[in-house]
């Protein structure tokens, strides 16, 4: 009784973390953008088509899944479900689906079911799972009336074209708020590029192979699931350790200013043997850093420090070793700056510096 209970009361409560604010607005703000643009594109192909305004007042434009597809699309753009060919392929097959069963003339109901039963079915098989092809497939034949028969123009412009339109204005939708989508499915195999730290993760065949047999490919693609459990990896290392970025840092480290010429940089990376070398204003303001690659390219030799700037990412000094990892593992910059928060520079972080801090927290455990 109290296990039931316990059913009861974890079906009753939201199985959907906290949303992001930002995230929760930019996926509210997709969903109306995203529906108003496809509503005006096909009602002008209408009128461009000669349909009469009584017809496409009887057929709106704006078919109601549509709104479905939309929170897909613009709310989980990293579903499976929402991936352009699950939604233009699987509301194109739902429709198709719906418009054979109505040249039956089956009663309603019968027809309404019988389409969604079709519908799912070939849309499994066409590896198009998209859940509002099931509404598609429903609407058109509640809609449909001896006066007004969905055909051809319907499946092609309305349902095809106008998922289209959804999936095109969700790409430059996703990339201008800085967001990914379509997500591109994983290679067969890691590039040989991949860096060390990563080489024993499971491949992305292993983890296909892993959704299939859990049963949860239509819902976690392999991308995601990789980046779940890198992100896992590297929180619970942090967790475990304990560590932040103050304690594995060298503090103080060698810097030069803006102004310093190639002669002295040159001086201090063949002195110390620096990968890379930071630059900091006379006010202690951390300006960026500067990598042995930028003073041996053609041309660098002359040019002042300032001029060999590179962007580069840094940490706080409370920054957990999570932080840490992803821009030095992923071999992007050679050494992470440590900055407070007025900007000045607090210490410098190396993979030498991580690993050697680990040993010595491990020692102790």
């Amino acid at each position: 009784m109290l296990q039931f209970a316990n059913v009861i009361r974890q079906a009753a409560t939201p199985a959907l973390p906290k949303p992001h604010p930002r995230e929760a607005l930019l996926g509210a703000l997709g969903v109306l953008l995203g529906l108003v643009f496809v509503d005006g594109v096909l009602w002008l192909a209408g009128l461009l088509a000669g349909l009469p305004d009584a017809g496409i007042l009887a057929h709106p434009v704006l078919i109601a899944p549509f709104g479905a597809s939309a929170v897909l699309i613009y709310a989980t753009p990293a579903s499976p479900l929402a991936q352009p060919w699950s939604v233009v392929m699987g509301n194109g097959i739902a429709a198709v689906c719906a418009v054979v069963v109505l040249q039956a003339g089956l009663p309603l109901m019968v027809a309404v079911a019988l389409a969604a039963f079709l519908a799912v079915g070939a849309m499994a098989f066409a590896r198009a799972l998209h859940p509002p092809g099931g509404a598609v497939a429903v609407a058109t034949v509640l809609a449909a009336s001896p006066d007004h028969m969905p055909g051809a123009y319907y499946i092609a412009v309305t349902v095809l074209l106008g998922s289209a339109l959804l999936v095109s204005f969700g790409m430059l939708y996703h990339w201008a708020t800085g967001r990914s989508y379509p997500f591109r499915p994983a290679a067969a195999q890691p590039p040989a590029s991949a860096v060390p730290e990563r080489r024993l993760a499971p491949t992305p065949l292993a983890l296909a192979a892993a959704l299939d047999r859990l049963r949860l490919g239509e819902i976690l693609g392999v991308e995601d699931l990789a980046q779940l459990i890198e992100t896992a990896e590297e929180t619970a290392a942090s967790q475990s350790v304990g560590l932040t970025a103050a304690d594995v840092m060298t503090p103080d480290p060698v810097t030069v200013g803006p102004e310093a010429d190639w002669r002295v940089l040159s001086a201090l990376f063949v002195q110390h043997g620096f990968r890379s070398l930071p630059v900091v204003t006379a006010q202690g303001r951390f300006a960026g850093m500067i990598s042995v690659q930028a003073i041996l390219r053609p041309g660098a030799q002359g040019l002042a420090a300032r001029h060999l700037l590179q962007d580069s990412a840094s940490v706080g000094p409370e920054a957990s070793l999570a932080d840490l990892l992803p821009p030095l593992a992923q071999g992007h910059q050679p050494a992470l700056p440590v900055v407070e928060e007025d900007g000045s520079l607090r210490g410098i972080i190396t993979r030498s510096d991580i690993v050697a801090a680990l040993v010595h927290a491990m020692s102790r455990t």
